[in-house]
């Protein structure tokens, strides 16, 4: 119950799981992650980002998927009580992953939604972006299909990024759906900023 102690001992483990994959290979990384994650994550008292991180990532592996969302929320909780918001965005971004990857696209939306609204994170744009998919997906399952989420999402994202990398991902998104309601002029006008070498220009 030394809470300076265990914490000290907890960045010692989590930095010598880091050795094992650097020496001996993700294989043994992952078995490290496991046997960390055993011992550590269900312990009492204070726990760091990282460490939980780690154990939702053993968790997810063994298919206890819902150990490792609870695991990534708590990691993300942590590590802005510690003014840590990197590492609170990473453990955020994957738990919508997880939600997104076994299609509960309407709570991979909510969260991915989230994390974009952060103003200084490099990957809030990669964030949106994903939440724009989710939101296709949610309007795709509906009959007829609602798209009016989707498309205010893809304008929010062009308002919000014009420039930026994922911006014509978007626009060939919302071109889309432009030209799906019969308005081919519009669909033209936002793909006109899609110039060359844009990793979009074919589509």
């Amino acid at each position: 119950r030394n809470h300076q102690a265990a914490t000290a001992w907890q960045r010692r483990a989590v930095d010598q799981v880091r050795t094992i994959g650097s020496r001996d290979g993700p294989r043994r990384r992952r078995q490290a992650e496991t046997l960390l994650a055993g011992n550590m994550a269900d312990a009492e008292g204070p726990q760091s980002a990282e460490l939980l991180a780690q154990a939702a990532a053993s968790y997810y592996r063994s298919g206890q998927v819902e150990r490792a969302l609870a695991a990534y929320d708590r990691a993300a909780a942590r590590a802005r009580e510690m003014q840590q918001p990197e590492q609170a965005f990473e453990a955020g971004f994957a738990a919508a992953t997880i939600e997104k990857e076994r299609r509960r696209f309407r709570d991979a939306l909510a969260r991915y939604r989230e994390l974009a609204a952060q103003p200084n994170e490099p990957k809030a744009a990669e964030a949106h972006l994903l939440a724009i998919y989710c939101a296709a997906q949610v309007a795709q399952a509906q009959q007829p299909p609602q798209l009016d989420e989707y498309e205010q999402l893809l304008s929010e994202h062009l308002a919000r990024w014009p420039q930026g990398p994922t911006a014509s991902q978007a626009r060939v998104w919302l071109a889309r759906l432009a030209t799906h309601d019969g308005k081919p002029q519009a669909a033209v006008e936002t793909l006109q900023p899609i110039g060359p070498g844009d990793a979009q220009l074919a589509a």
